[in-house]
């Protein structure tokens, strides 16, 4: 019945037709192999920067971290333990190896947090973690109102130090009892919760500066330390480099030029934290535009692994969050203060004691920003104990926030004044 189907004349494909198949078979196998290749090529273009983040992420890792129980509990600390609880031993020790394992993320910050700053002059001759503490920070980090506020600590400040039994110098408090003594110490006089530890040598500093090409700053006098070997043209944007940058936070005993004559700055640590702020507000602006080359994420995360010394909480993901967070809110944002106090002589040293307000207050600006400073009674640490948001402008004048003190006379003594110089 199926006879009506039979073609009469049965198909017969012509060499025409047999190269027209033969044709689009290749051109198929060909799109099938193209597929294959450029499949392999994109997975090939996601995985090797992923696996290149990834290894960059994990020489995280490497920063030195230390135990600090004092550190992240959320609560002020009550009672300081009669020894050392961080790794390193008193006589001098290895920081523990990372146990972080934390994967990364580009997740920021959800809470506000506090870190503790410490930038130290490392010595071969002195082996213990922080030993000299020479600058002492607090910033608190709130991504929810999206400010950040920088608290100095001048190192000659004195309070109540739980591991030296009474009053003593805030910059002693390491002594012999580490980091935790630091953090102990504040915590009990500003009453405040610190939730990371972060260590930094004078060489990283250095080091960080140069990662950042230099920095940029201006000074409206000439500037030198014979000390630390500062010497500064004013008048013009000068790029600093690591060890000229290093001479300069570290100066106590700068000199600026008033006409012909060298005068030393009355301001002391004052006005060596007035240069700092500023100059660490241009530094830091120059590295969070760094991490978007490559190239210099690696260079900061080796220098970091060298330079840094952290708390153990302080994890992988923990750096980078904050990392993240700082980014995000901007350095326009930071606002900066220091802790007030005046000048006296106590059992034949020079110390700088603070009343309870003036403590009161800069825990307030910690929390809440926007320190209005206590008149001290003296006039050269009223007149520097606190910087405006925003850089300095030569003759003394602030930007961009309030000023401490009262408007400084036109007979008054010439102020040195730094500020960074914008592009």
């Amino acid at each position: 019945m199926f006879d009506q189907l039979d073609d009469p004349q049965p198909f017969t494909p012509s060499t025409t037709f047999r190269a027209a198949v033969t044709r689009r078979a290749r051109s198929a196998r060909r799109r099938r192999a193209a597929l294959r290749i450029g499949g392999a090529t994109c997975a090939l273009a996601v995985i090797v920067p992923a696996a290149l983040v990834l290894y960059e992420y994990r020489r995280i890792d490497d920063i030195p971290r230390i135990s600090i129980p004092s550190v992240g509990d959320d609560l002020p600390v009550e009672t300081l333990p009669p020894t050392s609880s961080t790794d390193l031993a008193a006589s001098g020790g290895t920081p523990a190896a990372s146990t972080s394992t934390a994967a990364p993320t580009d997740a920021a910050l959800a809470d506000a947090i506090t870190f503790l700053i410490v930038g130290v002059d490392a010595r071969s001759d002195e082996p213990e973690v922080g030993s000299r503490s020479d600058t002492i920070m607090l910033l608190r980090v709130d991504p929810a109102s999206r400010q950040m506020h920088l608290l100095s600590i001048p190192r000659d400040l004195y309070v109540d130090v739980p591991s030296r039994s009474g009053k003593a110098r805030i910059n002693t408090a390491m002594q012999g009892n580490g980091p935790e003594g630091l953090v102990v110490a504040l915590e009990q006089n500003l009453d405040v919760s610190i939730d990371h530890y972060v260590q930094v040598d004078f060489e990283g500093f250095a080091d960080l500066v140069d990662l950042a090409g230099g920095v940029r700053v201006q000074s409206n006098v000439d500037l030198r330390d014979t000390h630390t070997g500062l010497s500064l043209e004013g008048g013009r944007c000068i790029t600093m480099n690591g060890d000229q940058a290093l001479a300069l936070v570290r100066s106590r005993h700068t000199q600026y030029l008033d006409g012909a004559t060298w005068t030393e700055d009355p301001r002391s640590d004052f006005g060596r934290i007035e240069r700092q702020q500023v100059f660490l507000r241009a530094l830091a602006g120059g590295l969070l535009d760094e991490l978007d080359d490559p190239a210099s994420v690696h260079d900061f995360i080796a220098v970091a692994a060298h330079s840094l010394v952290v708390d153990r909480g302080l994890s992988t993901k923990a750096l980078i969050s904050s990392a993240v967070t700082l980014r995000n809110i901007g350095i326009d944002r930071l606002q900066t203060a220091t802790v007030q106090a005046s000048g006296t002589v106590i059992d034949g040293m020079a110390v700088l004691d603070p009343t309870n307000q003036q403590l009161a207050d800069a825990s307030s600006f910690l929390i809440n920003g926007n320190l209005q400073p206590e008149a001290s009674s003296d006039p050269t640490a009223a007149a520097s104990t606190t910087t405006a948001t925003g850089d300095s402008t030569p003759g003394g004048a602030t930007s961009g926030g309030a000023t401490s003190g009262s408007a400084t006379p036109s007979d008054a003594p010439l102020r040195p004044t730094l500020q960074a110089c914008r592009p």
